[in-house]
């Protein structure tokens, strides 16, 4: 989610009447599978908790750890603009910053259109580029729009048959949240990194969001049924500096190496040149408190962490 109230519209905030009846809420911890847990936040009905033995937040909706209908509400014009023209600059910083000219592989997990793909293989043309996605509809649109047949698969990447130590780069942006048990998936991504490769992740920073919901809730004057406030249904897995920190020791990778980059340009996914401004702001403000931290302050709306094997 990108900071606002709705997901795009190729990721709808669906009931389980859409996604079909849930036999039980979650009531364990995705991280260290305790169930000694408190609320902090309930949206539509669905208690977020956390965790009281490791700290983690995570959403009482039982999720599909396969989950792949995001993209079955259709691919509209937001969504086009959301995943190109507003990642077009974090796209490119990483790019600059982290993936060097020479020849190299790199799998995008989670690659929805496509549209970091198709960037990686236009700035890097001497790469080898590959993208794994769950869900038929946008794998369709990417090799039809994006003309991306054979580089964009359908499937989980862990059976992709991709050989373990033969890929430098592992990214997975806006992911890794909508992933139930996402343990097993990093253990296998980790085999297939080569001595020096890492894997990157974006994901939205807990307690920001959650500092951004309390307070749209006040202004909401008490929480407005049907807003999206933390994705409860869509996110269930919300993480902070700390808990993606346990996750990536819990799975074989050293200690993450936190990044701030630039913000995605739009606001609850739709444009908006005023809200656009307050993100650029509030993404300079986070960088002059990570600086003058030592890197120790991380008020960033997303954390991106590089996670490199120890």
């Amino acid at each position: 989610m990108d900071g606002g109230g709705r997901l795009p519209a190729g990721r709808p905030y669906t009931s389980a009447g859409e996604r079909g009846a849930v036999a039980a809420v979650n009531e364990s911890c995705y991280l260290c599978g305790s169930s000694r847990s408190r609320d902090v936040f309930v949206e539509d009905g669905v208690p977020l908790r956390r965790c009281l033995e490791c700290g983690h937040v995570y959403s009482t909706w039982r999720q599909d750890d396969h989950h792949d209908g995001y993209w079955d509400g259709g691919i509209a014009d937001d969504d086009i603009a959301f995943w190109d023209d507003a990642h077009r600059p974090v796209y490119g910083q990483f790019l600059e910053r982290f993936v060097p000219t020479e020849p190299g592989t790199l799998v995008d997990v989670g690659c929805g259109l496509g549209f970091f793909v198709q960037t990686v293989r236009r700035e890097r043309p001497s790469w080898e580029v590959h993208g794994y996605e769950q869900s038929g509809a946008a794998v369709e649109w990417a090799h039809r729009h994006n003309h991306l047949e054979g580089v964009i698969h359908r499937g989980q990447v862990e059976h992709g048959g991709i050989e373990p130590g033969s890929v430098d780069v592992v990214t997975m942006w806006d992911v890794i949240e909508h992933i139930p048990r996402p343990q097993e998936l990093l253990v296998h991504l980790r085999r297939l990194l080569k001595p020096h490769g890492f894997l990157f992740v974006q994901t939205p920073n807990w307690p920001f969001q959650y500092l951004r919901a309390r307070a749209a809730v006040v202004a909401d004057r008490g929480a407005v049924s049907g807003k999206m406030y933390l994705a409860a249904k869509d996110h269930v897995n919300q993480f902070a500096r700390a808990s993606l920190t346990r996750l990536a020791l819990d799975t074989g990778f050293g200690p993450p190496r936190f990044e701030i980059l630039e913000p995605v340009m739009t606001v609850a996914g739709r444009s908006s040149r005023i809200g656009v401004l307050a993100k650029v702001g509030i993404y300079q403000a986070s960088r002059v408190v990570w600086r003058a931290s030592g890197g120790r302050a991380l008020v960033n709306p997303s954390l991106f962490a590089l996670l490199s094997a120890p």
